[in-house]
């Protein structure tokens, strides 16, 4: 473990100066007065915003907006596209623009020389395309952090009034997940350094470092006791969607540390020391640790055997997005002890109950061509679909939630991954493959019209359409969950090995690779530009 002394280094400096000190959370700049002194803070005074004020009042207080402030947003992304034209229904939403923002960061991560920007594909996309999608998903979180953010705390949504958007006063602890995926384009950073665009990486790795650094305090501070998530700040409401999002707040500060402790770690998370990293999220492993051993009894309580899932008093149906985030909560329960404790008595069985989940919705062949219902229930005779419709949106958010980036799949001999669920049941990534590839190559054929746009809904008995809105969460959704898991099985090969694969595998990734360029262009296209 990396840790040093409580001493603010030139180093450090440097790198909390690229930040904005109006994106710096009040708890951070508090937690930065507790762990290095008010003295010691004269030295990133300007960094933190705090010019004008002596080193003993350097802890900030918190500014109180107007009743009934309104917003002039630089980006207003509509929840829709309706004949041509951008439909608003008088309410900007948080989950259309993190879809988005994930959506062009996704398209503009596969864009790099070794996947679709090969010199066997199209060499060009490193270039300016790379770069743009890049620079637009960069303005999306802006406004993110701008807008509906404000020191860890979520607003749903911005509604109409009077010519600006004014905030909805209220946290929705479901938006938690999605938001804390931004990790994932935070640590991705690099490879928009690796193709010479600078401006990019130091916005990603810099600018949303504050951002995604607050969700997890936020949510332990206010929405967490004794082992429990809430949707109040008040504690008393407690179910499966709150306990199932809430978890991810632990999964966030997790994967921080072990991207702080990894090999590459030094050029994201590792870029400050660890006591600055400490101020920034709010825990250290040590404390979240301790936050882990609290929620384990909780879980463990709530654990259904026979059904292979949790019941926390609201029965077994799931809808894809808390099944995705339950699946995705474990990561850090069973991850987080083995790699910084002494690997608690607990942590296989957490792995295996990941597993399991995942295993009994695979075991019931739930996914057609076109999608997977948008609910199910977990039964003593196995996993049901509980509904007739497929979402589009949920259904790629569950994909990402559940096998994007650190989670379940995340484990690799030879790195900072101790190989529990391979352990378990080394076969059960090639069934996860198994049922992405039917799913992105379904996606591409049922759930995009022929001028390249994404439906919103379809029914799951016959796949036909029964929304076509074009929506931006869709849209999102889709690149982000098809870009994440293209490559993790045997339906598409990457554009650099296309020299080894046979005709019908490179002929199939190749329209692939041109079917999601296009997808890529129109999002930019109709809710960008």
């Amino acid at each position: 473990m990396k840790g040093k002394p409580n001493i603010i280094d030139k180093d450090t400096i440097s790198v909390v100066s690229q930040l904005d000190p109006d994106h710096i959370p009040t708890a951070t700049r508090r937690r930065f007065v507790e762990l290095f002194g008010a003295g010691a803070m004269v030295g990133l005074a300007g960094c933190m915003g705090d010019d004008d004020e002596s080193a003993e009042e350097s802890e900030p207080e918190e500014e109180e907006d107007e009743e009934g402030e309104l917003l002039d947003l630089s980006l207003e992304i509509p929840s829709a596209i309706e004949d041509g034209s951008p439909t608003y229904d008088g309410r900007l939403s948080f989950h259309d623009y993190t879809n988005v923002s994930q959506g062009l960061y996704m398209g503009g991560a596969v864009a790099r020389g070794s996947e679709f920007g090969h010199e066997n594909y199209r060499a060009e996309l490193a270039d300016d395309y790379m770069r743009e999608m890049g620079e637009e998903c960069l303005d999306c979180l802006d406004e993110v952090m701008d807008s509906f953010w404000e020191d860890g705390a979520l607003t749903p949504e911005l509604r109409e009034r009077d010519g600006g958007w004014e905030p909805v006063d209220s946290v929705d602890i479901t938006e938690y997940p999605l938001a804390v995926y931004t990790y994932q384009a935070h640590h991705r950073g690099p490879r928009w350094e690796d193709e010479g665009h600078d401006d990019v990486y130091n916005g990603l790795v810099f600018s949303c470092a504050p951002y995604i650094s607050s969700l997890g305090y936020y949510l332990l501070e206010n929405h967490y006791e004794d082992g429990q998530f809430y949707h109040d700040t008040d504690r008393s409401e407690f179910d499966t969607e709150s306990m199932a999002n809430g978890l991810n707040a632990i999964n966030g500060i997790g994967y921080a540390w072990v991207r702080y402790d990894a090999p590459d770690g030094e050029s994201d998370m590792g870029k400050v020391d660890h006591s600055v990293l400490h101020a920034f999220l709010g825990y250290d492993e040590e404390e979240l640790i301790e936050v882990i051993d609290e929620v384990v009894p909780v879980l463990d309580d709530h654990w259904d055997d026979e059904r292979g899932i949790y019941d926390f008093g609201d029965a077994t149906e799931y809808d894809l997005r808390t099944l995705a985030a339950l699946v995705r909560g474990h990561k850090a329960l069973y991850e987080i002890p083995e790699i910084f404790g002494d690997g608690a008595d607990y942590t296989e069985r957490f792995a295996e109950r990941a597993a399991i989940m995942v295993e009994r919705f695979l075991e019931a062949d739930l996914e057609e061509p076109w999608g997977l219902p948008e609910t199910v229930e977990y039964t003593t005779d196995g996993v049901v679909a509980a509904s007739d419709t497929v979402d589009v949106a949920a259904q790629w958010e569950f994909i990402t939630v559940s096998f994007g980036s650190w989670t379940i799949t995340r484990e690799r001999e030879g790195e900072l991954s101790p190989l529990l669920v391979s352990e378990y049941n080394d076969d059960l990534f090639d069934e996860i493959g198994e049922m992405t590839d039917t799913l992105l190559l379904g996606g591409m054929e049922y759930q995009r019209q022929d001028d390249g746009s994404v439906v919103a809904e379809l029914d799951y008995e016959t796949g036909d359409v029964i929304d076509d809105t074009h929506t931006a969460s869709a849209h999102g959704a889709f690149l982000t969950g098809v870009g994440n898991v293209y490559r993790d099985h045997e339906a598409v090969e990457r554009a650099r090995d296309w020299d080894e694969a046979d005709e019908e595998l490179r002929d199939r990734s190749e329209a692939f690779h041109d079917q999601y360029v296009e997808c890529a262009e129109q999002l930019r296209e109709q809710f960008i530009r």
